[in-house]
C-alpha cells in the first residue's frame, strides 16, 4: 500500500511538468516568446530533481507515476511550443 508520505513524490513533480506546459504554451505567441526559452531549463530542473531526490527515496509505485508525468512533459511540451500552423503538416 502506498503511504501518504510517498505521494509527496508526485506532488513535487506536477509543478515542474505544469510549468513546462505553461511556458511552452505561452512561448508560442510573439508577445511572450521569452517564456518559450524557459521550457528546457524547467524540464532539466525537474529531471534533476527526480534523479537526485526521488530515485533514492521513493517507492517503485510512486516513482512510476512521477516518471509517467515527467515523460508526458518531455513529449508534449515541445509539441505545445510549436505554432498551430505547424501542426497541419
Amino acid at each position: 500500500m502506498i503511504e501518504p508520505a510517498d505521494w509527496k513524490t508526485n506532488f513535487t513533480v506536477w509543478p515542474g511538468a505544469s510549468a513546462s506546459w505553461k511556458s511552452a504554451w505561452m512561448g508560442r505567441s510573439k508577445r511572450f516568446v521569452e517564456w518559450g526559452w524557459l521550457l528546457y531549463p524547467v524540464l532539466a530542473a525537474t529531471g534533476l530533481k527526480i534523479l537526485l531526490e526521488d530515485f533514492p527515496r521513493s517507492r517503485p509505485a510512486t516513482l512510476f507515476l512521477a516518471l509517467a508525468v515527467y515523460g508526458c512533459a518531455l513529449i508534449f511540451s515541445p509539441r505545445l511550443r510549436r505554432s498551430p500552423a505547424a501542426w497541419v503538416k
